[in-house]
């Protein structure tokens, strides 16, 4: 199998470094107030949680420092402390491994049986079943990848252009027709988070003042100080900011807080309809339902948690060396 870099498709998701407030007046709705908090939402010291649902089983598929992480249904992928790339295809045990030499970020995704990585200059892509470097290629087309990329749709492939300074852009193009990919949106700075949603539809987060503006597509959807995770859905963004879960619509309305007390939330993610998140001030991995973040669970817990992956199972890499994997 061959080690492909590509140019970007077009979908998109950011992340970054930013809690979220909303350009909307509407007020935002709390855990407990007047609004009404979700089923299951935490107030006070803790969100509540469904202590009646089964236990998923936990195993541990690799000894790994992980740098960066990303999974789908036919397998997971990846990246190491040393910039090195680990494919594992659903049902195997042993995974195959690559060394990067570009520069990896850790901004990868997984999607039709490969693994993407953006590089300094490009973005790589290796098949689950294993690569080789003898058919890593530069990649030919403008602009060129570099830093953060997402998938949307399974197909559309976005990314942030490398080439250029100030405005900064965001680019598109097709999985297997990167040669021509169109620069979508320019911005004022370099994007912190990108995330994707399905074709045409991505958020992304830019630098102002001492926070972050949220942006799906050309629409400023609020602010925020800090942020630790981003999600996005046909109609929502989610985002995680240590202590809480948050969510706005798609136009900036309707900001809501969905939980909080929490302990060091970050790296929310989705799950089909379930929202994901891990918290390193516990060690626990928690899901709800989404749009509201019902029902929440336990999924289970591993020490120092650092990233979190959903895809044929829950992966998780944790701060004692190990990648573990959580049963749905």
């Amino acid at each position: 199998m061959r080690l492909r870099a590509v140019l970007p498709v077009a979908a998109l998701v950011l992340g970054a470094c930013a809690s979220f407030s909303s350009s909307s007046d509407d007020a935002a709705v709390t855990p407990g107030s007047e609004g009404g908090a979700p089923d299951g939402g935490g107030g006070g010291d803790g969100p509540g949680v469904d202590e009646d649902a089964a236990t998923p089983e936990k195993t541990i598929v690799a000894k790994a420092n992980v740098k960066g992480l990303a999974a789908g249904l036919q397998g997971v992928a990846w990246l190491d402390d040393g910039d090195k790339l680990f494919t594992l295809p659903k049902g195997e045990t042993n995974p195959n491994s690559i060394y990067l030499g570009d520069h990896p970020s850790g901004s990868m995704a997984v999607s039709g049986g490969s693994a993407y990585v953006a590089q300094k200059q490009n973005v790589a892509s290796c098949r689950l079943t294993g690569c080789s470097t003898e058919g890593l290629e530069t990649p030919i087309g403008q602009p060129k990848a570099g830093g953060l990329m997402a998938i949307g749709g399974g197909s559309e492939l976005y990314f942030t252009d490398s080439d250029i300074s100030a405005p900064y852009r965001l680019a598109h193009c097709m999985l297997g027709a990167c040669k021509t990919p169109t620069a979508v949106i320019a911005v004022s700075s370099a994007p912190k988070w990108l995330v994707a949603a399905g074709a045409n539809r991505f958020v992304y987060a830019i630098t102002a003042g001492s926070g972050l503006d949220f942006y799906i597509g050309n629409t400023r959807v609020g602010a925020a100080p800090t942020v630790t995770g981003v999600a996005l859905d046909a109609k929502y963004l989610y985002w995680t900011d240590d202590g809480a879960i948050h969510r706005v619509d798609d136009q900036g309305a309707g900001e809501a807080v969905l939980q909080q007390g929490l302990r060091g939330a970050r790296e929310v993610t989705l799950d089909g309809d379930r929202l994901v998140w891990i918290e390193t001030g516990s060690g626990l991995v928690r899901r709800c339902d989404a749009p509201d973040c019902k029902n929440i669970t336990e999924i289970g817990s591993v020490p120092q948690p650092t990233h979190v992956a959903a895809g044929d199972g829950i992966f998780v890499s944790s701060g004692d060396g190990n990648l573990y994997r959580f049963s749905r």
